[in-house]
């Protein structure tokens, strides 16, 4: 009786723990999506034209990282025709500007490398608010995770309905003594007391 009780709890703690590891494993799992889709990276490098490197989601300007959400990006060409400027605004106002000499790079280069610029811009403003209804998604899908203890509290309450069943049942400790009882009257007939 006293293994079958011990059997039965150590089930009822099984599931309990085992309830607990899926709630944690699918908040963790949310979790890491949602820093995931928070913190992008730079993507595929795409092409480079002097100190600008184009990365499909960021631009790296010397070692400056530029991301490419919102930024506006424009070409001019110098009155003296000998350099041609790429101008870079950021979405918080700073402006930085890259000139290129029309012998190391060409007019015509620099214009492609910049419309190339901009269409990466375009494709990373799409991609932003794609990511932000995902975020958005995936946060209801962290509140939800975060509510669904029912499994856990189901199985909290399995395991408190066995042992306050156990500790409520009067035929064990009634055994417990009976046992007791025979090996005490064993031991007074040979000398030696049963395990």
């Amino acid at each position: 009786m006293d293994r079958a009780a011990r059997r039965e709890r150590w089930q009822a703690l099984a599931g309990v723990q085992r309830a607990e590891w899926a709630y944690r494993r699918r908040i963790r799992q949310v979790e890491a999506e949602l820093e995931r889709l928070r913190t992008p990276h730079r993507g595929e490098r795409i092409g480079q034209l002097g100190d600008i490197t184009l990365y499909e989601h960021a631009l790296v300007v010397r070692e400056d990282e530029v991301p490419l959400a919102d930024l506006q990006v424009r070409f001019e060409l110098a009155r003296s025709a000998h350099w041609s400027y790429v101008y870079l605004t950021q979405p918080d106002g700073r402006e930085r500007m890259e000139r290129y000499e029309d012998q190391a790079h060409p007019e015509d280069a620099v214009r492609r490398f910049t419309v190339q610029i901009q269409n990466a811009v375009a494709a990373t403003d799409r991609l932003q608010q794609q990511r932000a209804e995902e975020i958005s998604a995936c946060e209801a899908e962290l509140r939800a995770a975060r509510k669904a203890t029912a499994p856990v509290e189901a199985a909290q309450e399995r395991l408190a309905e066995i042992r306050a069943r156990h500790d409520a049942d009067l035929e064990l400790p009634h055994a417990r003594a009976a046992l007791e009882d025979a090996r005490s009257a064993w031991a007074d007939l040979t000398g030696r007391r049963p395990l």
